[in-house]
């Protein structure tokens, strides 16, 4: 897999981020997050919840 990580500003993340799930393409995609196909969110940060995890599998070779 391929990993990143995206930031939002405290304030956003506060008011704007889902605390408990892990949230769909949909969703991060209303929240303003802008990346190529395939990445799916893995993780929410837990002592900074205003940090979402992404991953997208490697291409097979």
């Amino acid at each position: 897999h391929r990993f990143r990580h995206c930031y939002f500003t405290i304030c956003c993340g506060k008011t704007k981020v889902p605390k408990f799930h892990l949230i769909s393409e949909d969703e991060w995609r209303r929240l303003g997050v802008q990346q190529s196909l395939g990445w799916v969110c893995h993780m929410i940060h837990k002592t900074e919840p205003h940090i979402l995890l992404f991953r997208q599998p490697l291409p097979k070779h």
